[in-house]
């Protein structure tokens, strides 16, 4: 599903948006998969649905994944 330009740029001001629990460069920590335990930074907001979709940059400038939120916890 495309994510309505509207709503990324509410996000990107910093703006509340429902469902979605980070914001652009909030410290984050995986909680699932092989990054289990790795610091990241979410810089950008992919989809809403069926769970919001980030891209993350892993620590250490490692490079971006793809998360879903469920796999992510704040720093």
């Amino acid at each position: 599903m495309t994510l309505d330009q509207a709503i990324l740029e509410h996000w990107m001001a910093g703006d509340h948006v429902a469902g979605v629990g980070f914001g652009l460069y909030e410290p984050v920590v995986y909680t699932a998969g092989p990054l289990m335990g790795t610091l990241g930074a979410i810089v950008a907001l992919i989809a809403l649905f069926p769970d919001p979709l980030y891209t993350v940059e892993i620590g250490g400038g490692r490079g971006d994944v793809h998360v879903a939120q469920a796999d992510l916890t704040a720093a």
